[in-house]
């Protein structure tokens, strides 16, 4: 009788064995069954990434102020900024690609930084930005500046320039920054237009230098701001006329003179949301934040603009 009590309890003791292993395994399966579940559900996290258009005086401010967006706002990314390549005219400036609808094989852009008034006001016009969402983020100004390591030149005056005192490299015509150098020099009378209007006005006609301008070699001319850089880092010319961004955008450079910014029409970059922008909320809060960040305004600071 002990022997056939102390066999069902052996049976008993084995069958708990088995419901808790077969217990252990259901807990088991059902883990590994849950574990792809939270995963899924942690990948579906969505992020906007928004592109950007831009004039190319914002090729190095632009990054610093994207990533910083990104870091302090969760959820949103930014593709490579598309910058213009153009260095037409502030006032006969055409408008960036990217963003024109009448381009068919033009880029996406959720937002646009315009390189003038002008080129915002053909878009504008052309129905491809969101003209609620416009404002003016940044300006630029117009500089005298020397090579870095070019002791002897350490002040210079727009009257310098006029009076021959230095050789002066400018952008041609159709540089925005060359187009403001000419309407600076005619305000002090070292460039006449052939009407009598000036850089900033549509209808004026290319004129001519005057005075000690006029002498050969005395002005050098390039086709772009990096040309116009390039002359006097290598010592072609003492000084040269260029806006504030563009010292550091390409260095080597020092500021030896301003000029005075009643002498040329307001270097100003409008901003706005495109018309087709897939992202218009996330891109509309960017901009605001652009606005009003205290960070965003020392970085766009840093790199030349004034606010």
């Amino acid at each position: 009788m002990k022997k056939f009590a102390k066999a069902l309890g052996l049976i008993a003791c084995a069958a708990a064995f088995c419901v808790c292993a077969l217990a252990a395994c259901s807990s088991s399966n059902g883990s590994a069954t849950s574990s792809p579940t939270s995963s899924v559900e942690a990948d579906t996290t969505l992020t906007v990434e928004l592109q950007v258009s831009a004039d190319s005086a914002f090729a190095r401010a632009l990054l610093e102020i994207e990533q910083l967006y990104s870091e302090t706002h969760e959820g949103v990314s930014f593709a490579e900024p598309q910058f213009s390549q153009t260095e037409q005219s502030p006032s006969k400036g055409v408008v960036a690609s990217t963003v024109s609808k009448a381009d068919g094989d033009s880029a996406h852009a959720d937002i646009v930084i315009a390189g003038s008034k002008a080129k915002m006001n053909a878009l504008e016009q052309e129905g491809a930005i969101q003209a609620s969402t416009r404002f003016d983020l940044a300006r630029n100004r117009l500089v005298i500046v020397a090579a870095s390591d070019n002791d002897s030149v350490t002040v210079c005056t727009l009257s310098d320039i006029v009076n021959g005192l230095h050789f002066v490299a400018l952008g041609d015509a159709d540089v925005a920054s060359g187009a403001s150098a000419r309407e600076a020099l005619s305000t002090a009378g070292g460039y006449a237009f052939q009407n009598g209007g000036s850089a900033s006005d549509p209808s004026s006609e290319a004129g001519s230098y005057s005075g000690a301008l006029a002498e050969p070699g005395v002005v050098t001319e390039s086709p772009t701001t990096s040309a116009v850089c390039e002359n006097v880092r290598k010592g072609v010319c003492d000084v040269a006329l260029v806006y504030a961004t563009d010292v550091y955008r390409y260095g080597s450079l020092k500021i030896v003179g301003a000029v005075d910014a009643s002498a040329y029409a307001a270097v100003d970059y409008p901003v706005a949301v495109s018309q087709d922008s897939e992202h218009m909320d996330e891109a509309e809060a960017f901009l605001s934040w652009c606005a009003t960040s205290a960070d965003a305004r020392e970085i766009l600071q840093k790199w030349g603009f004034t606010l």
